[in-house]
């Protein structure tokens, strides 16, 4: 029986969604009966009622126009009633139903198919639940090779730890997905493979966690995401790498994403992706301000510098000067195929175009882009961009938005006639130009709404000072020399007064610890900290304080950040961990190494949620953790290096929930590594695509983390030996 139930468990996926019904009279049965003779092959006006599962699957066929009553639906408990009390199996079930297939060895075993023009929705008035019970991969709805489908007015849910996807769509064409709520999914709630025509409209996705991927799985398909909310998704990333290949295709128009949304959007989940696009859109940033929302700040010399710094959300300030921007870029660009020049932000979009002669500069696709030349006291324009070819434009801009051009003199040396113009704007918007040559000569098709004094900027400093001066809640600051030492202003400034130094500052403070004071963030939110140059590097004060301690906070991102001892001599001798995160909610830290040398842990982190640690190096730990979480949710590691190590356990994680994924961990000390990670029952620890090398292998193998309560590794983990 038990195996039946299991292969019960999709089949229930689809069926649940039409379960219940708002009551009706005893003759409901009569009227569905009668509707679904009526429903025909391709008819959509006549309307079959569903008040079980029995009825929904009697129901599905071509033309069906579905109508389910007011309920939530368990499916699989409902599919398990009814194989045990009709005495069938799933091979009775295949051939009693012509376009629903039954699977026992997948998950979805309940796959509606080969249906061309269906409607499933909520009858009129009433709340429609569909539960997902369990499998990592059971889907509420799942759909192969179907068209002309229409799904609205429901809620799907989940209603086990391990839940599954929402809607799956697999060779599907003209899908549209209505008014659907995606509540507490914690794999995808939507997947598509070989789908076109997909829509997404008016839908809301909430409350999904970070337990097993990402809110969408694309595979060659193409869908189009609008007015939908996304909000209170833990963190979770929209797609990845694993999740989306680029042959797929996306938009979002007029969406809303909260705060934990904008902030997974810009830690490069999307980003990054070519063929996704975004329309009228608004991201909610209140939650923490991230490098990729803000704008670079770029002083300009050169043509070689103008055309590596280009890109969206930047700021170039040139500096006077000629830029002959044809003559700079035909030495350098391959002109048979356009070649991209390259720059940091700008793959694909810098373009040189024309005929031999009469090239002109062409940027395309950027958002965001201010380009400001500079002037003298007097007002005077000191900066001329020069097209020395005989082409109608000195710059084009094609595909834009939000771009802004001030202060600038734009000449033609070989082509100085009267309709000759300086910008040409190709299906751009939101455009400003200020002061710049010709301003009757360009075609205005811009709104003009997109200022500079709009853009979040970075705010560059260069020293501790200025860091404790300018340190505020929704600070955005940038280091341009990569050194922090709270030491000296303590030692130096207040001749080692802490208490002097906490009255004069309110988010910085100086707790007593071990033998020296310890700097501590306190009551900050939305701050980002990073660095221009190499990374920024916080030195340690004492051989018992750690390099910083983060408390009460939120929305905190720090980027290429380095945490060292504070000399030589401290390196053996030094207890305390490097880094302290207590009582915190969104920490974010990218791209940064943690050395902790002597007998403190890397990173300790107490009573905190919502912690990502990305592309991160943790060295050189000789403590009993290398990494320590107490009490958290919502916690990722990606991406990350555990090396060298002498700890006693690699990672303690008690009471946490927490994934792990593509970390590495290798070349530990084999004498004195005793295990892993710690045994906790109370975790929900996952090991995801995870490589173990040498001793770390040996551990793993021999039962270390397989047999500690509460931690899981998939498949996709690896090890190997020395």
């Amino acid at each position: 029986m038990e195996r039946i139930k299991a292969r019960c468990i999709i089949l229930g996926t689809l069926l649940s969604i039409m379960l219940a019904g708002c009551v009706f009279g005893s003759d409901s049965g009569a009227d569905s009966s009668d509707m679904a003779g009526n429903a025909g092959m391709g008819s959509m006006d006549a309307v079959t009622r569903v008040t079980s599962t029995q009825e929904l699957l009697d129901a599905i066929e071509p033309g069906a126009n579905i109508v389910i009553a007011d309920g939530t639906y368990n499916i699989p408990e409902d599919l398990y009633d009814i194989i045990i009390d009709a005495d069938r199996d799933y091979s009775a079930l295949d051939q009693s139903y012509e376009y629903i297939k039954f699977d026992e060895e997948n998950d979805d075993l309940f796959v509606i198919s080969g249906i061309d023009s269906m409607t499933i929705t909520a009858e009129e008035g009433c709340n429609v639940e569909l539960c997902i019970y369990s499998g990592h991969f059971t889907s509420a709805l799942s759909f192969a090779d179907c068209s002309n489908i229409e799904i609205s007015n429901i809620t799907i849910s989940q209603s086990h730890s391990e839940g599954g996807i929402g809607i799956r769509l697999e060779g599907c064409d003209n899908v549209h997905i209505d008014n659907v709520i995606f509540d507490s999914i914690t794999n995808h709630t939507v997947q598509l493979t070989n789908s076109k025509g997909v829509e997404l409209n008016n839908c809301e996705i909430r409350n999904c966690s970070s337990y097993l991927g990402e809110l969408f799985g694309f595979v060659d398909s193409e869908i189009s995401i609008s007015n939908c909310n996304f909000h209170d998704n833990s963190n979770r990333k929209m797609f990845t790498d694993a999740n989306y290949d680029y042959s797929s295709f996306i938009s979002f128009s007029g969406c809303t994403f909260g705060p934990l949304e904008s902030q997974a959007l810009n830690y490069g989940y999307v980003y990054d992706f070519e063929k996704i696009s975004y329309d009228k859109c608004e991201f909610d940033y209140s939650y923490g301000i991230h490098g990729a929302n803000l704008i670079d700040e770029y002083y300009i010399h050169s043509e070689a510098e103008f055309c590596q710094n280009l890109g969206s959300r930047r700021i170039l300030y040139l500096k006077a000067g000629t830029y002959n921007m044809t003559g700079f870029l035909s030495d350098v660009m391959n002109w048979q195929n356009y070649v991209v020049y390259g720059g940091n932000n700008a793959r694909d979009q810098i373009k040189l175009e024309g005929d031999e002669g009469a090239y002109t500069l062409s940027l395309y696709d950027m958002d965001g882009l201010t380009i400001i030349g500079e002037v003298s006291e007097s007002g005077e324009r000191l900066v001329e961009l020069v097209n020395d070819c005989e082409s109608e434009y000195v710059l084009t801009f094609n595909g834009c938005q939000n771009i802004t051009v001030a202060n600038i003199i734009f000449k033609h040396t070989e082509n100085d006639e009267d309709d000759s113009l300086d910008i040409n704007w190709v299906n751009c918007s939101d455009v400003v130009t200020e002061y710049i040559a010709g301003d009757a000569a360009y075609s205005e098709d811009g709104s003009a709404e997109y200022t500079i004094e709009d853009i979040p900027r970075y705010l560059v400093i260069s020293n501790t000072e200025e860091f404790i001066e300018e340190l505020k809640p929704g600070v955005a600051i940038k280091f341009s020399k990569g050194n922090l030492d709270f030491r000296s202003i303590l030692e130096v400034d207040y001749d080692g007064d802490a208490e002097l130094f906490n009255r004069n500052h309110e988010y910085i403070q100086f707790e007593k610890c071990g033998d020296g004071y310890q700097p501590v963030l306190n009551n900050l939110s939305n701050v980002y900290i990073g660095c221009k140059t190499d990374g920024l590097s916080i030195a340690r004060m004492y051989e018992q304080v750690s390099a910083l301690k983060i408390k009460n906070c939120s929305g905190i991102e720090l980027s290429d950040v380095k945490i060292n001892y504070f000399d030589e001599f401290m390196e053996l001798n030094c207890s305390a961990d490097a880094l302290v995160v207590e009582d915190c909610t969104g920490l974010f830290l990218y791209h940064s190494e943690i050395r902790s040398p002597g007998t403190g842990s890397g990173i300790r982190c107490i009573d905190s949620d919502s912690i990502i640690l990305r592309d991160c190096k943790i060295s050189e730990s000789y403590g009993e953790y290398t990494l320590y979480f107490e009490n958290g949710k919502d916690i990722r590691i990606e991406g990350c290096r555990f090396v060298v190590i002498g700890s006693i356990t690699l990672l303690g994680m008690n009471s946490v929930e927490a994934t792990l994924v593509e970390c590495d961990f290798y070349t530990a000390s084999e004498e004195t590594l005793e295990r892993v990670i710690n045994e906790d029952s109370s975790n929900n620890v996952v090991f995801d695509g995870c490589n173990f090398g040498g001793h770390e292998s040996v551990l793993v193998n021999y039962g270390n983390v397989n047999s500690g309560l509460g931690y899981t590794l998939t498949d996709s983990c690896n090890y190997w030996n020395y």
